[in-house]
C-alpha cells in the first residue's frame, strides 16, 4: 500500500502487475493478453463490489476477500 496515489506509484504498480502476469503466462505456456482470457477475466470480476464489501466466491476467493478487506481498513 502507498500512502498516496502519484502516477508513478500507479504505473509502478501496474508494471508488476503485468510484468507477473507475463511471467505466469510464460511459466505455464499460454498467453497471458489473449482476448478469451480477458473476457473470462471480465466474467469473474463481476462479482466483486468494494463499497458494498460482499464476500466472493471461486476462483481463488480468499485471499481476495483477505485483499479487499485488508484495503477497506486502510482506506
Amino acid at each position: 500500500m502507498y500512502p498516496e496515489t502519484t502516477a508513478r506509484s500507479l504505473g509502478g504498480i501496474l508494471a508488476l502487475y503485468e510484468h507477473s502476469v507475463f511471467v505466469q503466462g510464460t511459466v505455464w505456456g499460454i498467453n497471458s493478453f489473449d482476448q478469451f482470457g480477458v473476457e473470462l477475466g471480465k466474467k469473474l470480476a463481476l462479482g466483486i463490489d468494494l463499497k458494498g464489501r460482499k464476500p466472493p466466491t471461486g476462483h481463488g476467493a480468499s485471499g481476495l476477500k483477505a485483499l479487499i478487506e485488508y484495503v477497506a481498513r486502510h482506506r
